[in-house]
């Protein structure tokens, strides 16, 4: 099966910042059907009351049926608020010869996502709705996911979160929630992990964090594929 890019899956079907450590970048490897497809890597910083995020990974999917090998790489910078809503988002898609540039940020009273591209990429400008709990959700992109995870911990638990696809310039809701205890290693060292489903219209994502909310494993199981990050192992019986 091949691993489709998420636009493509989703239009088919209270941590005190004084206690964050996740500034230092960490690594994780992008797997399909248990075979490693991929790289991604981000580091998220405290920046007074906000947060810069910062993200990078490539990735070479393998042909299947009538889809030929994709072969990509993009880098990503945000800055986020203190409870990791949206201020401003861009990032750079290489796929082949063609080049993306995305844009999204709040612009009179609406989501303003601008495109341009370079080798047959595209260029448009689009208006969405403006909503709070926002978090931008790239194609590989494992900072995107800890982000989501780090603003349910700060939300009610009825708040609604939305999820925008740069992709495809579309915005969905996201429910998450809590799926109970699991375990784990980290460098061989044992490390207790809290498990989280996170679902968009038709696309399922089964999360892990330690105890601070460090993403350590997120799995798309529709697409047989997981980011994990660099040193990290499920448990044999959590698997």
């Amino acid at each position: 099966m091949r691993l489709k890019p998420l636009a493509t899956v989703l239009t088919l079907s209270i941590v005190p910042l004084t206690a964050y450590a996740g500034d230092k970048e960490t690594n994780f490897k992008i797997t399909m059907n248990d075979k490693v497809i991929g790289h991604t890597s981000f580091a998220l910083k405290p920046a007074g009351d906000k947060f810069h995020l910062n993200s990078r990974g490539d990735y070479t999917v393998p042909a299947s049926g009538d889809d030929p090998a994709m072969i990509g790489d993009y880098k990503r910078t945000a800055t986020l608020s203190s409870s990791y809503d949206l201020i401003q988002d861009a990032s750079t898609n290489e796929v082949g010869t063609s080049r993306l540039t995305v844009y999204i940020a709040p612009s009179g009273g609406k989501l303003a996502i601008g495109a341009g591209g370079q080798g047959g990429g595209s260029s448009s400008n689009v208006q969405l709705d403006l909503h709070p709990n926002t978090v931008v959700v790239p194609n590989f992109d494992a900072g995107a996911i800890e982000a989501l995870i780090r603003m349910h911990s700060r939300l009610p638990a009825d708040a609604k979160i939305w999820g925008v696809i740069p992709s495809a310039a579309v915005e969905l809701p996201v429910v998450i929630s809590d799926a109970g205890p699991s375990a784990g290693t980290l460098a061989g060292a044992a490390v207790p992990v809290t498990h989280y489903t996170i679902k968009f219209p038709k696309l399922t994502i089964e999360a892990y964090t330690d105890a601070s909310l460090n993403l350590m494993r997120a799995d798309f199981p529709a697409q047989h594929a997981s980011f994990t990050r660099e040193g990290f192992q499920m448990a044999a019986a959590a698997k």
